[in-house]
């Protein structure tokens, strides 16, 4: 049995085969500083129907759009009166979000004595702990997550911990990679890292940014397609033949898609030109006509000494078929690590002094900080 290429947002049919497509293409670009606050934040969209068909025309175009009150999409309904083929109806939107679809943590530990890892002393080998944290916010399945961190070179002998069997971690040339094929709904990755860190210079050192990017195969706005509707190209005919009893034919209703698009064919109405008899009536139909296809009704039997003439009332739409996108892209700034380096030297105000008698000497302590 071959497998069925429809499915249903809701009420509303789709056709992978269609070549009306209705396209969300969702994006969120956001910045947090060292602390994790958002410093840029912005989640947009574009709403697009896509004409795919080279050589076919739509036209009476209607989309209307349902749970939409967190994006600035239109609520009333969206008609569009002609797309022309290889041309798109395209409506960008902006989607009102606080939160950061993927959150990153980030801890930097470099000892119990050091409890303050942005200031840490000079010349000093210690140990460092790197833990890095994703969490997704959102209720979609995010795929492709892949985290850039870049490390200084004042860290070395790196080891990492974490990392589950569908997940890769490479380091290498002062840089981690880690690829994690997918993070659920609610769901948490960590991975931690050990080395030692020396400061050698008294110059400031930054940690290096952190940069995440990930995609989802659907939106993540939520925003539903509650209907849909289009006209295209069609033909219809009863064809009829009469049978060896003169005066008595058989007849039956043809329709054909010539078009590149999906149709669905919901009212078939036939009458007799004359006498306005009801040959064929179907109502609530759920016939669906694939490009270039072909629907036959049942047939019925007309008793007329002339070749009958006939009116035909037919309902169809145009299925689209539905696409959906989403990415993300969020850069951490890098910890800024001050060496801690005093200078310290000490003066008197006299180079001798008497031996077995008191006397007044003046020492003066000199400290300053010798880091930048």
């Amino acid at each position: 049995m071959a497998e069925k290429k429809e499915r249903e947002e809701r009420s509303i049919l789709f056709s992978e085969e269609s070549n009306a497509v209705i396209n969300f293409e969702e994006s969120e670009i956001a910045e947090i500083d060292q602390q994790g606050e958002t410093i840029s934040h912005r989640v947009e969209g574009a709403f697009r129907v896509i004409n795919r068909s080279t050589s076919d025309r739509l036209w009476d175009v209607y989309v209307e759009l349902d749970e939409v009150s967190a994006t600035t999409l239109p609520r009333d309904m969206i008609k569009i009166k002609e797309i022309e083929p290889g041309r798109t109806y395209k409506l960008d939107y902006l989607l009102k979000k606080e939160d950061i679809s993927l959150a990153l943590e980030e801890l930097f530990i470099i000892s119990e004595d050091y409890p303050n890892p942005s200031s840490i002393p000079m010349g000093e080998a210690l140990p460092v702990e790197i833990h890095l944290g994703l969490k997704n916010l959102t209720p979609v399945k995010m795929v492709d997550v892949e985290v850039e961190k870049l490390l200084p070179g004042e860290i070395s002998n790196l080891t990492t911990f974490g990392g589950e069997e569908d997940e890769e971690v490479n380091l290498e040339g002062g840089k981690l990679l880690w690829r994690l094929n997918e993070i659920g709904p609610g769901e948490i990755k960590i991975l931690k890292m050990t080395g030692e860190i020396v400061l050698k210079e008294k110059d400031e050192v930054e940690m290096g940014r952190t940069n995440v990017s990930a995609r989802a195969p659907e939106k993540i706005s939520g925003v539903v397609v509650k209907d849909f509707g289009g006209l295209c190209k069609n033909m219809y005919v009863v064809e009829m033949s009469e049978t060896d009893v003169p005066g008595t034919w058989q007849c039956q209703l043809t329709y054909r898609n010539p078009s590149d698009f999906s149709v669905k064919l919901e009212r078939v109405e036939v009458l007799d030109a004359k006498t306005r008899e009801i040959y064929l009536a179907l109502e609530n139909m759920e016939e669906v006509v694939p490009p270039k296809g072909v629907w036959k009704s049942d047939t019925w039997t007309v008793e007329n000494q002339e070749k009958p003439a006939f009116l035909k009332n037919i309902q169809f739409r145009v299925i689209p078929s539905l696409s959906q996108e989403y990415s993300f892209r969020l850069t951490r700034r890098g910890l800024i690590l001050k060496p801690a380096h005093l200078i310290y030297s000490k003066s008197a105000d006299r180079k001798e002094i008497a031996s077995y008698r008191p006397s007044r000497l003046t020492l003066t302590v000199d400290i300053k900080n010798g880091a930048s």
